[in-house]
């Protein structure tokens, strides 16, 4: 009865929260939807290494993760027996490197006095959420592939990668069908059991945290024109010719 509560009934409430608690937001408050820059606060070192870090690391780490589960044969095509160790060890690089932005962020916060008064309730749990989620991904990642029973006796590791798309895409698919297949899920042990719930836990307070500022990133500017700037002062003249 649990696993079926939180596998086969909280997503839909987590999906739920995040689609009408998003659209509610942005129609009554659309100008929150903002990360709350503090690049004015503290050192800008440390957040611009834990900004490049963090950012860079998670779009790589949830374009691998959306392709495994929403397109697996493009995913299969790519990750294939041949290359499926260097894929796994990119990967684990990539995680450990956001993991180390988002700490820095995190301690950035922490130790400055001025940051930890703008930070809210929210912000505090989404962070911890965030890191949590990314050190039990890279934990399961590396621990099913060498050192669990289940997965590897002895033999040649069996990856994640492997796996991901037939389960998890699996159990992700059943869901989209309204028919969960929650035994693609359950038969794993806790470290995943408790990602996919945490997972679920980010989805469900997205719309009320400052990660909605994702929705609001300016793509617009990858294709509008170029700013043309009129000055409305007297150009400056140089030798008296005008500088035009």
């Amino acid at each position: 009865m649990i696993d079926y509560l939180l596998f086969g009934i909280f997503p839909y409430i987590a999906f739920t929260l995040l689609i009408f608690g998003t659209a509610y937001r942005f129609y009554n408050d659309r100008f929150s939807y903002s990360s709350h820059s503090s690049q004015f606060m503290g050192s800008k070192i440390s957040l611009i290494i834990g900004s490049l870090l963090w950012h860079w690391g998670i779009l790589m780490v949830l374009t691998m993760h959306f392709l495994g589960i929403l397109t697996p044969k493009l995913f299969d095509k790519l990750v294939t027996g041949d290359n499926r160790k260097y894929w796994e060890f990119a990967g684990w690089i990539i995680a450990v490197a956001l993991i180390v932005g988002l700490t820095i962020l995190l301690i950035r916060r922490l130790i400055n006095p001025r940051l930890r008064v703008v930070t809210s309730s929210a912000d505090w749990l989404i962070l911890i959420a965030l890191l949590v989620q990314a050190c039990f991904g890279l934990w399961i990642a590396f621990w099913y592939s060498y050192y669990d029973p289940k997965f590897n006796n002895d033999a040649d590791p069996i990856y994640a990668s492997s796996w991901f798309t037939s389960d998890i895409g699996g159990w992700f698919k059943s869901l989209l069908a309204f028919d969960p297949q929650i035994d693609k899920v359950t038969g794993y042990g806790w470290q995943l059991q408790f990602h996919f719930i945490n997972g679920l836990f980010i989805i469900a307070i997205f719309p009320f945290t400052r990660l909605v500022h994702l929705l609001s990133y300016p793509f617009r500017y990858m294709w509008r024109s170029y700013q043309v700037v009129i000055w409305n002062r007297q150009p400056y003249r140089k030798d008296g010719q005008w500088d035009l």
